[in-house]
């Protein structure tokens, strides 16, 4: 019994050793280097907290710039719509009177300036009104968006074609002498012949076009040129329709 005693006791003091063994003094100069560390431990996180909401914060604008972007890049397109919409015929998809007088003036003063080729025609709808007339406004819209169509396709990109109001149609061939212009104008009337054909009921119309060239010379402007082709136009009416004829 006693040998059990004196074990725990031995026990007990041996823990007490250990105890005192762990408790380590605390010293002015250990205070201050956990001060320092608290100090430390602080400010980097605020500087943490401060590079997070940099961060948001740079997230935030750069968001707001790509919505701006965009919003600019919306407004740029609608612009372009615009554009596109007030040059342009509703009916045909060609590009209107007003764009037309615009590119005249300007391609006529290069090509006079820089002493290029260039020719104007302009073409009307032969028996138009009749057309109308007899079957019906909607059937002459339905030529004129083929005219149109077919005008479209068969333009070479450097050229223009424009439909100037009603049943008249303007095309400028930019880059060409009046060989070079007649030669496009047999093919078109070719292609025209087969392709520009309505059928209304058991009926088949194949509406025919006169044209009217003009070629710019030295001293012309915009509306001399297109006066000349307006002659050559009404020439070409008066010898029959469906032929073309240079003012």
């Amino acid at each position: 019994m006693s040998e059990k005693v004196s074990s725990i006791a031995e026990a007990r003091r041996r823990k007490e050793i250990k105890e005192e063994e762990l408790h380590i003094p605390f010293t002015e100069s250990d205070r201050e280097n956990w001060e320092l560390t608290a100090r430390v431990g602080h400010l980097t996180k605020m500087l943490k907290d401060a590079k997070n909401r940099m961060a948001k914060k740079t997230r935030q604008h750069t968001e707001e710039m790509r919505a701006r972007d965009a919003t600019i890049a919306s407004l740029q397109a609608q612009l372009e719509q615009s554009k596109i919409i007030g040059f342009t015929d509703a009916l045909t998809g060609l590009y209107n009177r007003r764009y037309f007088d615009d590119r005249l003036g300007e391609i006529v003063s290069t090509a006079t300036r820089k002493k290029k080729k260039f020719c104007l025609v302009l073409a009307d709808i032969d028996y138009f009104k009749r057309i109308n007339d007899t079957y019906g406004h909607g059937v002459g819209d339905t030529v004129l968006k083929l005219l149109g169509s077919i005008l479209w396709k068969n333009s070479r990109p450097s050229d223009l074609a424009c439909r100037s109001g009603g049943e008249e149609f303007s095309i400028i061939f930019t880059e060409s002498d009046l060989n070079e212009v007649r030669r496009s104008l047999r093919r078109l009337r070719r292609i025209l012949q087969r392709e520009l054909v309505i059928t209304v009921g058991s009926e088949v119309i194949r509406p025919t076009l006169s044209f009217g060239i003009a070629v710019l010379e030295n001293g012309d402007t915009p509306e001399i040129l297109y006066s000349r082709a307006d002659t050559g136009l009404y020439a070409a009416k008066g010898a029959g329709r469906n032929c073309v004829r240079k003012a």
